[in-house]
């Protein structure tokens, strides 16, 4: 069984890979899929971070925000309805 300590820095691993993928999506403008703990999904861009805070406009329901701590993947998204282009 893993010590207490090494969770906790794997986790902070972690949050540290989405939070740099996050600031990624952000500076290029890029479309994302983000993908929650709880499963729920978003589809969108990124329009702002602040704190542990992201603010997506979802493509179907606008403004969300979102705790970076919540986040379970972040990837690129590619619209099928656009020809698959990432960029909505």
């Amino acid at each position: 069984m893993k010590k207490k300590d090494e969770m906790i820095n794997k986790s902070d691993e972690s949050l540290q890979a989405i939070t740099d993928s996050l600031d990624y999506y952000q500076e290029e403008k890029c479309a994302v899929h983000i993908v929650l703990r709880n499963r729920r999904f978003y589809n969108g861009e990124i329009i702002e971070i602040r704190d542990n805070i992201i603010i997506l406009n979802d493509k179907k329901i606008g403004k969300v925000p979102i705790s970076i701590k919540e986040v379970y993947l972040v990837e690129s998204f590619h619209d099928p309805k656009n020809g698959g282009n990432k960029n909505g």
